[in-house]
């Protein structure tokens, strides 16, 4: 039976012994550390004393620890030291003693961040117990989209990689197309409230001491829109698609360019040897400058020629290149070609069977190539996330990555079309995905406590007030009856169409899924909605940073609700203009507020402008019905 702890991820092996308890001191001054061999060590044991100091002085006990005046010991210990640091460790209650022993630094970091959590849930009374612990997947990674319009502030970054280090991840990638302050180039990031060289250094890091990679990662083949707007950098696109969507192989600029770029980018970054240049969503490529080129030789193999010359720049710094994988599953004859060295990543954000997932993945692993696997948080084109999605997800592209040998489990954040989503509607995603990288498949009985175990190490929560709000809001997108892959339809419904700028062909079915929602849906969307921010108004967050999380999720809560209002009122006639005018701009002052407490300014003003077409929306005598 596994026992009812509040650890994430679940550990491999944990053995209780049944009545045996282990104490810490309510006072950390009387905790004792052993055998810190360096500062890594002292700064696992600096968190440990932290968090014993969070608690205050009962501890969720009595006044005073129980320890008849004898320290708490706590020994760092040096297993197997000529074992690599794979990150396994043993983590020992005894009564007054516990030891974690790994053969390595970052071993011996998990093995405190459980003990951390073991106190976050126990406080101070612990249970005796053993744990011997490793991770499934050697490489555990976040990608965090900051080119959709949101960069985070640095303060906001360093947080999330603290948080990263508390979850065991290891590896974390900023999604960069424009937002960075290029020495030769600084008009590509200029008026996006780019990251600079010292964001990036300080970052850095921060990242080292957390054992986290802070891996490069800068679009170099497709979604360069926002470059190609740029007067200096026009001719270099391939087509005129988008205005300018792909940079074209065949103008030797690019590659020029992209030397630049990486000669200024990649330094700052001290973790080795990958480097994630995407090359994903190349819609045009062979239909523009290239058309000829593809005509002689094929569209697979210009795209992978592009592929072998990226490749030769970024080796020029010492780089293995990483490369998302969807456009060579078009053209699966190639991916034997690929040299040895250039990780392919293969992306699925819908949850699916496991066999459907393998069977995306085995080219890659028939050609021995490295490849991982990059399930999503499925919270973009959302005001929150699609939680069921979002474990399946998640579950199946693990499980079928470590069928087919894949080194890496890599979270993807995505941020598209103006970046609703505030990063903490993605920690249930991002901690549930962090669970499956380090361990693919717990004991059933840790998976259905899953929303309790998030609630109490995340949210503070031992009461599991915040378990219905998360269920609520997490569900929300199939409460319309009608569901939209890589989409929530509220967050549609509050802005306007998905199709903006596409080929309107292309999405036939999904601007029909979405004229199919019902009054029915909608009102059960609002429900929910209105249930979860009433859960989330009665929860009284004891920390200033979750204090900040629960008002982003009323926010979301009262956005979605709105939107299906706004549904309610175009297509039906219910509901009062006047009150929906002034609720939005409520929301949209409450909206920049929030965004800034977190992010840059960067590219708010076009998000905002959203809010704007909705009031303007409401103001007018003209009522238009929302179709799609």
């Amino acid at each position: 039976m596994t026992p009812e702890l509040d650890l994430i991820p679940w550990p491999r092996k944990l053995v209780l012994e049944p009545g045996a308890t282990a104490f810490l001191p309510s006072d950390p001054g009387r905790l004792r550390f052993h055998g810190l061999r360096d500062d890594d060590d002292r700064f696992a044991a600096q968190l440990v004393s932290q968090t014993l100091r969070s608690l205050g002085s009962d501890g969720f006990g009595e006044a005073n620890s129980p320890l008849d005046g004898r320290p708490a010991e706590i020994i760092f210990e040096t297993a197997r030291p000529r074992a690599p640091d794979d990150g396994s460790y043993r983590l020992t209650l005894e009564r007054h003693r516990i030891t974690i022993a790994a053969g390595g630094a970052s071993g011996r970091y998990y093995g405190a961040q459980t003990l951390r959590q073991l106190i976050l849930s126990r406080g101070w009374r612990l249970p005796c117990l053993r744990v011997e612990d490793a991770p499934d997947f050697r490489f555990r990674g976040f990608l965090h989209d900051v080119s959709r319009g949101k960069v985070p502030r640095r303060r906001t970054l360093e947080e999330l990689v603290a948080w990263l280090g508390f979850l065991k991840i290891n590896h974390l990638q900023l999604y960069i197309e424009h937002p960075f302050a290029f020495a030769r180039h600084p008009l590509i990031g200029r008026g996006h409230s780019p990251l600079t060289p010292a964001d990036i250094r300080a970052l850095d890091q921060v990242c080292r001491r957390h054992h986290v990679q802070l891996v490069p990662n800068l679009q170099s083949f497709g979604h360069a829109a926002r470059l190609l707007a740029l007067p200096r950098y026009r001719h270099l696109a391939e087509s005129g698609f988008r205005g300018g969507w792909t940079l074209s192989p065949a103008e030797s600029g690019t590659y020029r360019l992209l030397d630049e770029l990486y000669g200024d980018f990649l330094p700052h970054f001290s973790s080795g040897p990958y480097f994630n240049v995407d090359c994903d969503e190349t819609w045009d490529l062979g239909r523009g400058k290239s058309a000829a080129r593809a005509r002689a030789v094929g569209v697979g193999r210009v795209y992978l020629d592009h592929i072998l010359r990226v490749r030769q720049l970024a080796a020029r710094h010492g780089r293995r290149i990483q490369i998302w994988g969807d456009i060579l599953a078009r053209h699966p004859e190639l991916i034997g070609e690929l040299p040895d060295d250039v990780v392919l990543l293969n992306w699925d954000y819908e949850a699916r069977p496991e066999a459907d997932y393998r069977r995306r993945l085995e080219p890659a692993a028939e050609a021995g190539l490295e490849h991982w696997v990059c399930p999503g948080t499925s919270s973009w084109n959302s005001l929150f996330f699609r939680r069921s999605n979002a474990r399946g997800n998640l579950q199946g592209l693990a499980s079928a990555g470590r069928t087919t040998g894949a080194l890496g489990y890599l979270i993807t954040d995505w941020g598209d079309n103006g970046h609703y989503n505030f990063l903490s509607f993605s920690h249930w995603s991002l901690a549930y995905g962090a669970e499956r990288a380090w361990r693919t498949r717990p004991p059933r009985t840790a998976d259905r406590r899953f929303d309790r175990r998030f609630a109490r190490l995340f949210l503070a929560d031992p009461e599991g007030r915040w378990v219905e709000p998360i269920e609520r809001l997490g569900e929300l997108y199939r409460d319309f009856g009608v569901v939209i892959p890589n989409n929530s339809a509220e967050r549609w419904l509050l802005t306007g169409p998905p199709a903006a700028g596409k080929d309107r062909l292309a999405v036939s079915r999904e601007l029909r899924r979405y004229n199919a929602i019902t009054r029915k849906g909608l009102d059960r969307a609002v429900e929910s909605a209105e249930i979860a921010l009433a859960g989330i108004e009665l929860i009284e967050p004891p920390r200033a940073s979750l204090r900040r999380l629960a008002g982003e999720w009323r926010l979301g809560a009262r956005l979605a609700a709105h939107a299906c209002r706004r549904a309610l009122r175009l297509n039906y006639g219910l509901g009062d203009r006047r009150l929906l005018l002034q609720e939005i701009e409520t929301l949209k002052d409450e909206f920049r507020g929030r965004w800034l407490e977190r992010n840059r300014r960067s590219d708010l003003a076009e998000t905002l402008r959203d809010f704007d077409e909705i009031r303007r929306g409401y103001a007018s005598s003209r009522l238009r019905r929302l179709r799609f």
